[in-house]
């Protein structure tokens, strides 16, 4: 009954997976808000975890992939978390390109069928996302 229902919810997952990407008229990703960022990462998080249970590494290494090419917040919404933030913001900056860093290795990990690379990868991109959450959130979520 378990199986089932993660296969159910992997189903549904990759299915909106498939769908295209924003694009704007001038054929450019849009920019989307933090929370649809926040979104697409758990989604592909949830693709990761699946795969690897299933030591499917092409999907691992797919799914860091796409996380890695979210698009960028739009304008308004960075100025909105420059704000929020204040001081604090140059710190998301950097945690956001250590994340890039981390899904970097984590897809040339997934790439080699390096199981333990991709473990290690994956434990440093989820400690990473727990301690910006923990840090940013609230912070973050204010005045949405």
């Amino acid at each position: 009954m378990r199986h089932e229902f993660v296969r159910g919810v992997a189903a549904a997952f990759l299915f909106l997976l498939a769908l295209p990407a924003p694009v704007s008229h001038a054929g450019e990703k849009q920019a989307i808000s933090l929370q649809s960022v926040m979104q697409n990462l758990e989604t592909e998080m949830i693709v990761v975890q699946t795969s690897l249970w299933r030591e499917d590494w092409a999907q691992v290494a797919a799914a860091a992939d796409r996380m890695a090419a979210l698009p960028q917040v739009s304008v308004t919404e960075r100025e909105r978390l420059k704000t929020r933030l204040a001081a604090d913001f140059a710190k998301f900056v950097a945690g956001d390109q250590f994340m890039t860093e981390t899904l970097s290795q984590l897809s040339r990990a997934a790439a080699k069928g390096d199981r333990e690379a991709v473990l290690q990868s994956l434990s440093k991109l989820e400690r990473g996302c727990v301690g910006c959450h923990r840090t940013f959130r609230e912070k973050a979520k204010s005045g949405e």
